[in-house]
């Protein structure tokens, strides 16, 4: 209840202070329509004592505020500064009424706009002395234009008005200021959960060890991959790669060296593939490539340059030559499903161990 009142710029309550400064300026405009029909028409009651030149510049005088209120950088302000604008409209007010008659002038009611806004605008505490300054003011005549019956008549009819239109004006504003809140902590709770679950859904698709996606992403990707293929009448090729002798290293080097391999086989493929391939880990020390829109022979370049950096990197930074061996299947020849074509990519991998590995195998192929 107590955020839409800060005195200090808030982003949670500016939008409703936007709106609320937009209000103001509509009733300074209402008070400056009616003003100027007083001052320059016959709606004025016969024998009104209306000053018109001193009505007239009021007007323009308001219009200058309203202009101030658009232009004013209020953001970079306490929300309290208002407060200003809302005095300055108790005071063209009082000088409305004394350029049209004092206790006779037809804008008394006007002194009801600065009730409206202080009681919307700020919090009871700050409204208390806008609301009790406009009493006070609205006696002014009394100085100028001494009636005691009048005076009585107002303090009796028109402060128990200010004070409970202040009173329900605040109540309403209060109340709309939390629903908005309410509401935009109820957008920010449905953004953060949307946040949350795609980011379980990316985990669940995602391999924490090396980053790639994981073998059901790669499934999805390959039914979209056949998909696009049919229509166009095009070939891809998968690949599935296995570290050579991945239980030795990590029996001799440990662990610690065996994810560093994976890793270091992973960001090979990763930066070798082109934006419309796709590279997986399928589980353990086995990765899935697709190359899309590739035939068979297009595979042989990019097995050579994943194997000699994944050569030099492990010699390098592990101090041993790690190598791998890789499977090929074709679409639409080898297999035209997801699963068959992983089957028949992982059949020519063993293909590739049983004849010497760190080599590529498929029928079509002679490459080592």
């Amino acid at each position: 209840m107590r955020a839409p009142h800060l005195d200090k710029p808030s982003e949670d309550i500016l939008p409703f202070d936007d709106r609320l400064r937009r209000i103001s300026v509509a009733l300074f405009a209402a008070g400056m329509v009616v003003v100027l029909l007083v001052a320059n028409t016959g709606l004025a009651r016969a024998g009104y004592p209306v000053q018109r030149a001193g009505l007239n510049w009021l007007v323009a005088a308001a219009g200058i505020s309203i202009v101030g209120i658009l232009i004013f950088p209020w953001r970079r302000y306490p929300r309290n500064v208002f407060l200003v604008v809302v005095l300055e409209c108790m005071c063209l007010i009082a000088l409305a009424v004394y350029f049209s008659g004092g206790w006779q002038s037809p804008f008394f009611p006007l002194y009801f706009f600065v009730v409206v806004f202080a009681g919307i605008y700020h919090p009871p505490r700050v409204a208390t002395v806008p609301v009790l300054l406009t009493a006070l003011v609205s006696l002014s005549p009394q100085l100028y234009d001494p009636d005691t019956v009048r005076m009585v008549e107002h303090v009796m009819v028109n402060f128990p008005s200010y004070l409970a239109l202040a009173f329900v004006c605040g109540y309403m504003a209060r109340e709309t200021g939390r629903r908005e809140r309410q509401r935009a902590e109820s957008a920010r709770e449905l953004e953060e959960a949307r946040e949350l679950s795609e980011r379980f859904r990316r985990e669940a698709l995602t391999d924490h060890l090396t980053g790639l996606p994981n073998r059901h992403h790669f499934q999805a990707r390959l039914l979209e991959e056949i998909a696009r293929a049919r229509r166009r009448g095009e070939a891809f090729t998968v690949l599935f790669v296995d570290v050579d002798d991945f239980k030795s290293i990590n029996d001799a080097h440990g662990h610690a060296s065996g994810d560093e391999v994976l890793k270091i086989l992973a960001d090979a493929l990763r930066r070798s593939i082109r934006a419309e391939d796709s590279v997986a880990r399928h589980g353990g020390e086995e990765f899935t490539v697709l190359l899309s829109g590739a035939p068979i022979p297009g595979a042989q370049g990019f097995f050579r340059r994943v194997k000699e950096e994944v050569a030099r990197r492990t010699e390098r930074d592990l101090g041993f030559r790690v190598s791998f061996s890789a499977g090929a299947a074709g679409f639409p020849n080898d297999a035209g499903d997801p699963e068959s074509l992983i089957e028949a990519a992982d059949f020519a991998m063993y293909q590739a161990k049983r004849l010497g590995k760190d080599s590529l195998f498929h029928p079509a192929l002679r490459s080592g």
